[in-house]
């Protein structure tokens, strides 16, 4: 299978009216098109589940072919993976990603777990990496 680079993206629901996605990919497989659609949030809740699928049922018609679901995430309970499995959508916590450092330009180190900041950060300056830090000074996210 060949897959294109995950990426956040709006995809067009209808003329002038976009709706956003976390993760969306495509790549072709056996000739076919094959779509990754994904969701992605520091702590997945069931309810952020159902509102994913809600989100994939309404836009199924602009992903023709096969679909690859998939979910990331920092942390999230049992009981939610067991959802995720049920479901069919692939999960990945952010600690199994490799940050790309070829491509970094900046990282910034926040003293406490403030993903506003983080976020702040991001908008500004794109291409730089953000890294959480717990008061014990133990890493516990990185965003991009």
């Amino acid at each position: 299978m060949q897959v294109e680079k995950l990426k956040r993206d709006f995809v067009e629901v209808s003329p002038g009216r976009f709706e956003e996605i976390n993760v969306l990919s495509r790549g072709t497989r056996k000739g076919g098109p094959v779509w990754i659609p994904g969701e992605c949030k520091t702590r997945h809740k069931k309810r952020d589940v159902d509102s994913f699928l809600k989100k994939i049922q309404r836009l199924e018609h602009l992903f023709p072919g096969e679909k690859i679901f998939v979910a990331a995430t920092h942390q999230t309970s049992p009981q939610v993976r067991a959802y995720l499995e049920e479901k069919g959508i692939k999960l990945y916590f952010s600690c199994q990603f490799k940050i790309p450092v070829s491509s970094v330009s900046c990282i910034f180190d926040v003293a406490r777990n403030d993903s506003e900041a983080c976020k702040e950060i991001a908008d500004m300056r794109p291409g730089c990496i953000c890294r959480l830090y717990r008061a014990s000074g133990k890493l516990c996210a990185w965003s991009e």
